[in-house]
C-alpha cells in the first residue's frame, strides 16, 4: 500500500488521499493538521507485520448433545482419563433409574454434600430420565417419576457419565454408571444369561438395588432375600470369583423402617465377597427423610477401592502355552 494513502487529516475536506495534494498547500509530512506522521504509520506497519491484533474468543466447553453413551463412546472417554465404572443391577421397579435421577438433581442444585458437579457427557440422558420430576410437588406425587429404561440395542449396555469434584481434597472423579432395564437382571437370575454383561468385568463397584418395602413385608421378605442370594451366586460364577466391591442399595427407605438387619445371614453366606449395605430414598414424601437420603454415602463409598479377590494368585501364574494370553485382555 502506498504511504500517501495512509495519511489521516483533521480537515474534513482534505482530498490528499485522492489527489496527493494538500488543499492548504502544506507539505504532507509537516502539515499541522495531520493526525499521525507518515513515517510513524509506515514504521508501525513494518514492525507489526504478522502480529495478532485480536485475541481469540474464550471457548467454553459445551454439554454433549448425546443421550446415554454407547460402549465405544465410553471406551474413548476411558482412554483420555481414568473412569470408575459402576454396574447397577436390580429387578424392575426397585428404583435404579430413580436413584440416578435423584443423584443428578442433587448435583444440579448443589445439594450433594461434599461433591461438586463438573461435567457430564450424557446431560440429555439425565434430563430425559428426570422428566417426571418436573410434575412433582409436595401435594401431588406423580404415579411414576422416571421412565422405564429401554435400550436402543437390547444387547449392549448404555452408560451415564458424571464428573465430580470432592470438595474436601479437590480430587476429581469420573463415573460411568449403567442404566439398564431390570429385565437384564431377571434373565441373569432365571436363565443365567450373561452374553450382554461383559461390562461387569470392568466394574469397580456393583450396586444391587432392592426395594426395602419388600423386606418390610413379611410375606415377601424371604423370597426377596433368596433372589438376592441367587443373584450374588450368578455374579460370582460369571466373574470367576474375581468380584469387585458390592453395595446392596436398599431403596424406598422413606416408606420403610431400617431393614439392613435382615441381610446378616446373606452376608455370612457370601463372606468371600466385600458387601456393604446402604439405605437410600431417591424421592421422599416423608418429612423426616429428605429426598436423596443416603446418596452422599453411596457416592463417597466410590472414593475407596474395596475390591476383594479370593482366588489363589499362584495358580494364575501357571503358564499355558496353548493360549495366547494377550487375546484375553479386555479394555472394557
Amino acid at each position: 500500500m502506498d504511504e500517501e494513502t495512509l495519511a489521516i487529516c483533521n480537515q474534513p475536506d482534505c482530498t490528499f488521499s485522492q489527489t496527493g495534494i494538500c488543499v492548504l498547500n502544506n507539505e504532507p509530512v509537516s502539515c499541522p493538521d495531520r493526525i499521525s506522521s507518515l513515517e510513524d504509520v509506515s514504521s508501525a506497519e513494518e514492525n507489526n507485520s504478522g502480529d495478532i491484533y485480536l485475541e481469540a474468543p474464550v471457548d467454553f466447553e459445551r454439554f454433549s448433545s448425546s443421550f446415554s453413551l454407547a460402549v465405544q463412546d465410553a471406551q474413548n472417554l476411558m482412554r483420555n482419563r481414568y473412569c470408575k465404572v459402576v454396574a447397577i443391577l436390580g429387578v424392575p421397579g426397585t428404583g435404579k433409574t430413580a436413584c440416578l435421577a435423584s443423584l443428578y438433581l442433587l448435583l444440579a442444585h448443589g445439594r450433594l454434600n461434599g461433591f461438586q458437579f463438573l461435567d457430564s457427557k450424557s446431560i440429555r440422558a439425565f434430563e430425559e430420565i428426570t422428566g417426571g420430576t418436573r410434575r412433582w410437588n409436595s401435594a401431588n406425587l406423580p404415579e411414576q417419576l422416571t421412565v422405564h429404561t429401554e435400550m436402543q440395542d437390547e444387547r449392549i449396555a448404555g452408560y451415564l457419565h458424571l464428573r465430580l469434584k470432592h470438595r474436601s481434597d479437590g480430587k476429581k472423579m469420573d463415573l460411568l454408571l449403567t442404566d439398564l432395564p431390570g429385565e437384564w437382571t431377571l434373565t441373569l437370575m432365571d436363565r443365567n444369561r450373561t452374553d450382554r454383561l461383559d461390562f461387569l468385568k470392568s466394574a469397580e463397584r456393583i450396586w444391587i438395588t432392592i426395594n426395602a418395602e419388600h423386606i418390610m413385608d413379611g410375606s415377601k421378605r424371604r423370597y426377596t432375600i433368596h433372589r438376592a442370594d441367587l443373584l450374588l451366586g450368578r455374579i460370582k460364577e460369571f466373574l470367576e470369583y474375581d468380584v469387585p466391591g458390592i453395595c446392596i442399595v436398599l431403596t424406598h427407605c422413606d416408606k420403610a423402617e431400617p431393614v439392613s438387619k435382615y441381610f446378616s445371614e446373606l452376608i455370612r453366606t457370601h463372606n468371600d465377597l466385600d458387601i456393604k449395605i446402604i439405605e437410600i430414598a431417591s424421592f421422599s414424601q416423608n418429612p423426616d427423610i429428605p429426598a436423596g437420603f443416603g446418596l452422599e454415602e453411596t457416592v463417597k463409598d466410590l472414593l475407596h477401592m474395596r475390591r476383594k479377590t479370593t482366588f489363589d494368585f499362584a495358580a494364575s501364574l501357571v503358564r499355558d502355552d496353548s493360549v495366547r494370553n494377550i487375546l484375553k485382555f479386555q479394555n472394557f
